[in-house]
């Protein structure tokens, strides 16, 4: 079973499934991406494991350290992201993990089998996966930006986004996220929060 959101950048689809997941940390596992930012300027992202608790969306440079980077001024480090979901893979076999976070999926990282292995046993984990999934139309604007000049990459990413955003439809919700709709799918994430846990405690 999965919960996920795509939408455009900003429309606060991490701080919605955060929200609603503040009281479940002690069950759940996965990580989270978080901006750094070095004088008040954007200078990459990190993934964080989820440990007990939610790392904030935005932090200091100076403050957060660069572990877990996977996108600075010197480029993309692929082998970040991999480490994280094998890790992430390792905890949601856990007794007490219930909830399993994945925030975001869908860029660059549609590259690697090793992440994309991992990714879909999590997902075939039975555990509830929720997360973000990079919307087609971001990831496009993405390939265009950073990878204008191989055509072949760019309709690998598109067909294992395809394939991914087609199981996440399968096997539970994908929403998109606008102005509109947002409290609509926050009470619709909580709701299918406490059904899936009155479940599991059920059995």
């Amino acid at each position: 079973m999965n919960f996920f959101i795509q939408g455009r950048p900003g429309i606060g689809k991490s701080y919605t499934i955060r929200e609603c997941l503040k009281d479940y940390t002690d069950i759940t596992e996965g990580f989270t991406v978080q901006r750094l930012y070095d004088d008040e300027k954007l200078w990459g992202f990190r993934t964080c494991v989820v440990d007990h608790s939610l790392e904030p969306l935005d932090a200091r440079l100076d403050t957060a350290g660069r572990d877990g980077t996977f996108i600075s001024p010197g480029g993309k480090d692929l082998s970040v992201l991999e480490k994280v979901i094998a890790q992430v893979e390792k905890n949601c076999r856990k007794s007490s993990c219930r909830i399993v976070l994945l925030d975001e999926i869908g860029g660059f990282e549609l590259l690697s089998d090793k992440f994309m292995s991992s990714l879909y046993e999590i997902l075939n984990s039975g555990r509830l996966c929720i997360g973000v999934l990079k919307s087609r139309q971001n990831l496009k604007h993405t390939i265009r930006k950073r990878d204008s000049n191989c055509e072949e990459s760019g309709e690998l990413y598109l067909n294992r986004h395809d394939m991914l955003q087609n199981r996440l439809e399968d096997h539970g919700f994908l929403y998109t996220m606008t102005s509109g709709n947002k409290e609509r799918i926050r009470e619709r994430l909580q709701t299918e929060l406490t059904i899936q846990l009155q479940n599991r405690e059920s059995k």
